[in-house]
């Protein structure tokens, strides 16, 4: 964030926030919106605002389903990997194997992108990690069990899948939503690739923290849509016909009649 105004007649708040694209003005509605930036500098991942276009300016505004978190800057030792979009598990397959400690966060790169990673670059790689594993290494339907397939066996990447799988969850990641079930129907006589994706686990150490704590695995099950209160209301906001018509009176009856049964 660079700068900020507050309207003196209306709860909103309009601030600049920038990133590595240029520059864009966020409208902030409501008093709660308002708190979650207050000062300038501060480093933000917004997600799901309303855009808006006016002439040749364009604008983002808050709405209910606005979430705003507060940047976390990665300081001290960090392990740099480097990452194509259009290569993306063949080089995280590569900077896995590269990594020398496991302990310290990961910073990402993406090629050709001009970014520094304060968090956000992270988070997208994981999502779109596990967002790929789900698709590739994971046989269709129920129950939820690894594909075997032996090239990914050979150059490593059931080991590797573990490791993301692991990272993303300790440093604040997605939880991979298949392992709660894959763990549920871990087979008794390992396969390679169930061998080789446990001990990426346990590298990171999550196979150990669950085998401990079984409770956990509830984490990583597919989890059902929460709403809110206000969100729930506006989803069954009535739509009733305009005042003095016909049908707004019948309606008006009707809803009335059935309060009173």
């Amino acid at each position: 964030m660079t700068n900020f105004l507050i309207g003196n007649n209306s709860k909103r708040k309009i601030v600049t926030i920038t990133d590595q694209t240029g520059l864009v003005e966020l409208k902030l509605w409501g008093q709660e919106m308002i708190d979650k930036i207050k000062e300038e500098g501060t480093c933000v991942e917004v997600k799901c605002v309303t855009v808006e276009h006016y002439n040749t300016k364009t604008s983002l505004n808050s709405n209910m389903s606005t979430r705003i978190v507060r940047g976390e800057i990665i300081e001290g030792d960090t392990s740099s990997i480097f990452v194509g979009r259009n290569n993306l598990w063949e080089d995280t397959n590569s900077e896995v194997k590269l990594l020398s400690n496991i302990r310290f966060p990961l910073e990402v790169n993406f090629y050709g992108e001009q970014s520094e990673d304060l968090g956000g670059p992270r988070k997208e790689f994981l999502r779109l990690v596990l967002a790929y594993l789900k698709s590739s290494i994971l046989e269709p339907g129920v129950p939820v069990k690894l594909r075997r397939n032996g090239a990914l066996i050979e150059n490593q990447s059931y080991y590797s899948a573990g490791v993301i799988v692991g990272l993303s969850a300790l440093q604040n990641g997605p939880c991979a939503n298949f392992l709660g079930s894959l763990m549920d129907n871990w087979p008794q006589s390992e396969p390679e690739e169930y061998a080789l994706f446990r001990k990426g686990l346990e590298r990171v150490g999550l196979w150990q923290l669950i085998r401990q704590k079984p409770s956990l695995l509830y984490l990583f099950r597919e989890q059902g849509v929460r709403l809110s209160v206000s969100k729930f209301v506006n989803t069954l906001k009535p739509r009733f016909s305009e005042d003095g018509t016909n049908k707004r009176s019948k309606r008006r009856e009707y809803t009335l009649s059935s309060l009173d049964s």
